[in-house]
C-alpha cells in the first residue's frame, strides 16, 4: 500500500505534529505539547482551534504508542485511528461468526470429513487392533 493510499484513510499524523516521519518519542512529545499550548480551546478561542487541538490530541495518542504508530505507518489503521478488522471471508454474504460459531463449524467441518474418509463410528463395533489379542 502506498503512502499517498494510506493517507486517504487517515489524516498525516506526523503533518499534523509538524515532525518528520523518523521522529524520535520525545521529538513528539514536545512536538504535541507545543501545539496543544498553541490550540487548546481554554487558550485559543479563535474558530478551529478546537478542531486542531483535537488532531493534534489524536496524532499525539496514536504516535506515541510504539504499536499504534507501527500500526499507522503499516497503514492498518482507520481514518478515526482504529485498527483496522482483518479481511473477513465470510463478509461477503452478510455473516460475521463470533470465534465460538467459528469454532463450532470447524469441529462440524472436521467430523464430516473424518466420517467422509472411515465411515461412521457404529455402538459395539469393536476397532481391528483388538481382534485376535487375548
Amino acid at each position: 500500500m502506498g503512502r499517498s493510499e494510506k493517507e486517504e484513510k487517515l489524516p498525516n499524523l506526523y503533518a499534523t505534529l509538524e515532525v518528520s516521519f523518523d521522529a524520535e518519542a520525545l521529538e513528539i512529545k514536545m512536538a504535541y505539547l507545543e501545539i496543544a499550548k498553541r490550540y487548546h480551546p481554554d487558550v485559543n478561542p479563535s474558530p478551529g482551534a478546537k478542531e486542531k487541538f483535537a488532531q493534534a490530541n489524536m496524532a499525539y495518542q496514536v504516535l506515541s504508542n510504539e504499536s499504534s504508530r507501527n500500526d499507522y505507518d503499516s497503514g492498518r489503521l482507520d481514518k478515526h485511528g482504529d485498527k483496522q478488522a482483518e479481511w473477513n471471508p465470510y463478509e461477503w454474504a452478510g455473516f460475521t461468526p463470533s470465534w465460538q460459531e467459528l469454532k463450532t463449524m470447524e469441529e462440524e467441518v472436521s467430523r464430516k470429513v473424518f466420517e467422509e474418509m472411515y465411515g461412521k463410528a457404529r455402538p459395539g463395533r469393536r476397532s481391528r487392533s483388538g481382534r485376535g489379542r487375548g
